[in-house]
């Protein structure tokens, strides 16, 4: 590394050939340059245009031509570590008048090199000015068993890059949302145990692959013990929450027929001449379709609290009563305690009852009805 008065620098042959370390770091003055030798990490003194620091500079030190002539390459992702933090003290919404220095970001990093000349180099737009590229990324994260826990997408940009994974898992299947509601879907699930993945990195008919060690800042065999636990209940949470899903979307698909068939006999009605015609209200096949639509109601306020529900009301429905209860499991690091683990196998008893009686409902009313003819 060298430090100018116009920016960092950096070479990978020995000093014969020199080029700009842009990452982060701007055409200023680096006056003073130091590598920490725990952290790894690049710390770079200004002296009056702020301090920056590099966090691990291991890929930079493993970087070599052949290297970077691959199509692509995962450099090895060592050890992360998994520990619980708060937000600095201070006021709420300060705006400019408290400064907070940028942290190392909280998880593990990947870095990988990317050398498809037509994607946009991680510094500066490429080919068509910034377009988006056609293909995705992704990081592919399998624990000891070979089992998919994480799959992070993401746009490719050329050159040298890092991603970073807070060791979150893929996350389970989501209820319908009101298209208005200004809180996105969960885009992630719970936190994975300490262990050992597997990383794998695809990007269009390339690959690479690496693992990754994950601890606890303070390793004991409680805190890993009581991490598996938590896992374990949030694996069956997810479970539970994923048939309770499903039985949603097939109630809606269901509603969504009966809507359909609504407006085909609205449409048949009045195609008749007028002297045939009766009051579509009173026609039988309205009433039924009322009376299914009236039984999968009160079915739904049993399973959830749809969309657009007036009114506030209480959170006994299934759907609500396991999101209470991974509200309650995640928001600590210590064992389940027997009171939260008799909570939690309450919930279990509560879906395994409401899918008993789904299914009693599907056979008798929902099947028979779906059987006939989609015809009026």
């Amino acid at each position: 590394f060298l430090g100018t008065e116009f920016g960092l620098w950096f070479t990978l042959d020995g000093g014969k050939n020199w080029m700009p370390f842009r990452n982060g770091i701007g055409t200023v003055s680096a006056m003073d340059l130091a590598i920490h030798p725990r952290e790894n990490d690049l710390i770079i003194a200004t002296h009056g245009r702020a301090l920056y620091i590099v966090d691990d500079i291991s890929p930079l030190r493993a970087l070599t031509p052949a290297i970077m002539e691959k199509g692509i390459h995962l450099f090895p992702a060592g050890s992360a570590y998994q520990f619980p933090f708060l937000n600095m003290a201070g006021t709420i919404s300060p705006g400019s008048g408290e400064f907070r220095g940028t942290n190392r970001p909280y998880g593990a990093f990947f870095d990988y090199i990317l050398s498809d000349n037509a994607l946009p180099s991680s510094d500066k737009p490429g080919v068509g000015e910034g377009e988006k590229p056609k293909d995705k990324a992704v990081f592919i994260i399998s624990d000891e068993q070979g089992k998919i826990v994480r799959h992070l997408s993401f746009e490719p940009k050329r050159g040298l890059n890092r991603a970073v994974w807070a060791f979150e898992s893929d996350p389970f299947k989501q209820a319908p949302n009101d298209p208005d509601n200004p809180f996105p879907a969960e885009s992630s699930g719970p936190v994975v145990p300490p262990g050992t993945y597997q990383v794998r990195l695809e990007y269009k008919d390339l690959s690479a692959e690496t693992e990754i060690h994950v601890h606890l800042q303070q390793e004991t065999s409680e805190q890993l013990a009581a991490h598996q636990a938590i896992w374990e209940w949030n694996l069956k949470l997810g479970h539970w929450n994923d048939s309770a899903v499903d039985m949603i979307r097939k109630l809606q698909a269901v509603k969504d027929e009966i809507g359909q068939r609504r407006r085909q006999l609205k449409r048949l009605v009045q195609d008749l001449p007028e002297y045939q015609r009766t009051k579509i209200d009173e026609d039988p096949r309205m009433k039924a379709l009322a009376d299914l639509e009236k039984s999968i109601g009160d079915l739904e306020k049993e399973l959830w609290i749809p969309p657009g529900t007036p009114g506030i009301l209480p959170d006994s429905d299934v759907l609500s009563a396991i999101q209470r209860g991974m509200y309650f499991l995640n928001s600590a690091t210590g064992k389940p305690t027997p009171n939260l683990e008799q909570h939690l196998n309450t919930i279990g008893q509560q879906v395994e009852s409401f899918t008993k009686k789904f299914e009693s409902f599907q056979k008798e009313t929902l099947t028979p009805w779906q059987s006939q003819s989609t015809q009026p």
